[in-house]
């Protein structure tokens, strides 16, 4: 889990919406997201290892 500070969310419902934006970028796999807490949790994929 990765955890992100958000700030500006005024409501519950800013939350939401922060959470789906968060879970439409690549590599988040999912995002809880608490108002009460200003942050975000994040379970993100596993970075794929680059071959030389």
């Amino acid at each position: 889990m990765t955890t992100l500070k958000i700030t500006g969310m005024t409501c519950h419902l800013c939350a939401t919406h922060v959470k789906e934006a968060l879970e439409k970028v690549p590599g988040v796999q999912s995002a809880v997201v608490s108002y009460a807490k200003g942050a975000a949790q994040l379970d993100l994929a596993p970075a794929p290892h680059r071959m030389r």
